[in-house]
């Protein structure tokens, strides 16, 4: 998923340009959110398969357990 991000992060600021240089302005916005809407779906589903510890995510028992 990785690789789907390095051309965003290059391509991103050179399509921003275009589209708000010619005035695209509801269809740019239209894109961020379309955009956010498709990856939603995605991030949620990555972070179910991700383990806890990944995610920082620590158990009630070890929280509560003494040092």
């Amino acid at each position: 998923m990785a690789g789907a991000f390095q051309p965003a992060a290059v391509t991103g600021p050179v399509v921003t340009a275009v589209m708000l240089g010619a005035r695209f302005n509801v269809e740019f916005i239209g894109m961020l959110i379309t955009g956010c809407a498709v990856m939603a779906p995605r991030a949620i589903a990555l972070e179910r398969r991700s383990p806890d510890q990944a995610n920082s995510i620590t158990s009630p028992a070890l929280e509560l357990s003494p040092a």
